[in-house]
């Protein structure tokens, strides 16, 4: 997708949330251009990314900032990306509606998605979920 700017995103992560936020190739380019994290305004809010050394051939790794380590400690819990995503916006006083809207799903699925994260999680609610998590490193310390 945004090998032409000579940046290539490996990170599914990052894929989907750069897809989601219909976000301009130009304007990733540049903001993982710089080496340090880039902010890029979408018209779905704003997303942090870093850019990483390639396998060497002059491309860079487009990576979410902080989520890379988050992505590694979600899949070692047993969650998926998405169900992560879920439980960061749950996290942040989301309700299922809600994450739902902003993550293009239905609310079923948004349940869904939380029933399966519980039961990876060995909790039994949304409070537990997220506390869970935050132990985890699959969300950032809570305020």
């Amino acid at each position: 997708m945004l090998a032409g700017d000579r940046v290539v995103h490996a990170d599914a992560a990052a894929g989907a949330v750069l897809e989601r936020h219909r976000l301009d190739a130009r304007a990733v380019a540049g903001a993982a251009g710089t080496g340090g994290v880039g902010v890029l305004h979408g018209p779905r809010g704003d997303v942090h990314v870093r850019a990483r050394p390639g396998s060497g051939d002059g491309r860079r790794v487009l990576v979410l900032a902080d989520d890379a380590q988050r992505v590694r400690a979600a899949a070692a819990a047993g969650l998926s990306a998405r169900q992560a995503q879920v439980l960061a916006l749950v996290a942040g006083g989301a309700t299922a509606q809600a994450a739902a809207h902003r993550l293009g799903l239905s609310p079923r699925t948004v349940q869904k998605h939380l029933q399966v994260a519980y039961r990876a999680l060995g909790v039994g609610d949304r409070l537990e979920a997220v506390l869970r998590a935050r132990e985890l490193g699959v969300l950032p310390p809570g305020p």
